[in-house]
């Protein structure tokens, strides 16, 4: 018998394994449910006993499914998180009880999932949803929040048969993938429902449409602003200028535990009251907000939930990466909004910043984003660009952006003052029409050109891909 090491051996960080797994498939993204469901039955044969959420949607299923965390947590459950990608450390992806797992448990996770993989491919997006699931086994967690990471139908997620679903938004985004209009993609994210298990709705606009895809697959529907709604804000405005002047606001939820009921029937009410702002912001947080609760509340006889506990639970939640203030003077904002929607949210929490002074973007994007269409809302309100390359294949080219930026102006819709722009000295500015267009060969030196061009009632607001904000926060580290 040889005594040769195997691969586990002779794999000993977690940045090994990253680097490995990364090899075992020909493909980044293999849309396919049936290698994975291979090894899951291998490696967990006797099934779980957690309950499940799977949370699918364009934009907001991570705050969606931290919200849910924290909840559980204040509840006193035990709660497994998985959540992509990640920012820092591939640990991120995966937290148990509000922590992410430690080296040594991802590590024997990884091995595990190896030996039962034997000479399965998976891809990288695979194999991390079964480390996830193994050891939320080993932890015994009462319940499981997944986050889908491409779709639902085919997502390695939909290995696992949900006790509630959750679609949180709809719209254009990997198209490659996912398809070009909102009928497929709604038929994609439909996917990770069950058959009579809930389906919580969050998306309003192409509401019916989603509805329609869950309910041929036999699942029952609760639809934000029909089954279930919140109302207008209340309370005393706050103070602090970094987060709009929304920190003391409160908020109440109305809804049902019956598909047949709307929150606007007299009968079969559910009423919470006085609940803190997700993430102390309004707009669409609101929404996933109110998904989350609706959640809980269809879950209530499994997982027994007490009001107090929902309105610690969002009190406490916090995202790194999302409308994320991280110094002052000048204001440095941090958010991955990467498409159209999550892009003009962004937007729409910068207004209501009310900056005295500049707003300076630093930006980079990836090619296969919709980019004039992602920025078209955004434009107008900036008044400098600190657009910087995304290394790798996928990265785009500061120079196809600035284009793209720069026909905005030229055909004068972000017409503005020069007033902010004219201070800054930096020999590398553009000017084209009224804004300011820098380019730079990497994140880095673009947040260097902004910071040294900022005055301190300026902000900063650095967005545009999960990779932009990871190089910063790296950096701030």
């Amino acid at each position: 018998m040889s005594d040769a090491p195997t691969t586990a051996d002779r794999l000993s960080t977690v940045d090994d394994w990253v680097e490995y797994i990364q090899s075992l498939h020909v493909r980044e993204i293999e849309l396919d449910l049936g290698r994975t469901k291979q090894v899951y039955e291998r490696l967990v044969p006797q099934g779980l006993r957690s309950r499940i959420i799977s949370v699918a949607g364009t934009n907001g299923k991570g705050s969606t499914a931290q919200l849910l965390n924290h909840v559980y947590l204040s509840a006193g459950y035990s709660v497994g998180k998985y959540t992509s990608p990640h920012l820092l450390r591939f640990n991120e992806r995966i937290q148990i009880d509000g922590n992410d797992v430690k080296n040594i448990e991802l590590i024997g996770a990884f091995k595990t999932v190896e030996t039962a993989r034997q000479d399965t491919p998976l891809t990288f997006f695979e194999f991390g949803t079964l480390v996830a699931i193994e050891l939320f086994r080993q932890a015994d967690v009462d319940v499981m929040i997944m986050e889908v990471g491409l779709g639902g139908r085919l997502d390695a997620v939909n290995i696992l048969n949900c006790d509630l679903a959750i679609i949180t938004s709809i719209s254009i985004d990997h198209s490659a993938w996912l398809g070009n209009t909102v009928e497929q993609i709604a038929f994609e994210k439909a996917g990770i429902v069950r058959s009579a298990k809930p389906v919580v709705i969050g998306e309003t606009r192409y509401d019916k449409l989603v509805q329609e895809s869950c309910r041929m697959r036999g699942a029952i529907c609760y639809q934000l602003g029909v089954n279930f709604a919140y109302n207008d804000l209340y309370g005393e405005q706050g103070d602090d200028k970094t987060e709009g002047n929304t920190v003391d606001l409160r908020w109440d939820w109305r809804g049902t535990d019956a598909p047949e009921d709307t929150f606007s029937a007299a009968s079969n009410h559910i009423h919470i009251k006085g609940i803190p702002l997700p993430f102390k912001q309004q707009g669409v947080q609101l929404n996933n907000a109110a998904c989350a609760v609706q959640a809980v509340t269809l879950l209530q006889q499994f997982l027994p939930v007490l009001p107090q506990a929902i309105r610690d639970g969002i009190s406490a939640a916090h995202m790194r990466g999302r409308c994320q203030v991280v110094s002052y003077e000048p204001t440095v904002l941090l958010d991955v909004a990467h498409n159209e929607d999550s892009i003009n949210v962004l937007n729409s929490f910068l207004k209501a910043l009310q900056v005295k002074g500049k707003l300076i973007a630093v930006c980079g994007m990836l090619r296969d984003k919709e980019i004039a269409q992602s920025l078209t809302q955004i434009a107008p309100s900036i008044d400098v660009w600190c657009i910087g390359s995304i290394k790798g294949d996928r990265g785009s080219p500061a120079s196809h952006i600035a284009k793209i930026v720069e026909g905005f102006y030229l055909e004068g819709s972000c017409g503005k003052s020069l007033q902010h722009a004219k201070r800054l000295v930096d020999s590398n500015i553009e000017m084209v029409g009224n804004g300011s267009i820098q380019q730079y060969e990497s994140i880095d030196s673009a947040f260097d050109a902004a910071l040294s061009n900022a005055q301190a009632d300026d902000c900063i607001v650095v967005f545009g891909s999960f990779y932009v904000v990871a190089d910063i926060l790296a950096r701030l580290s």
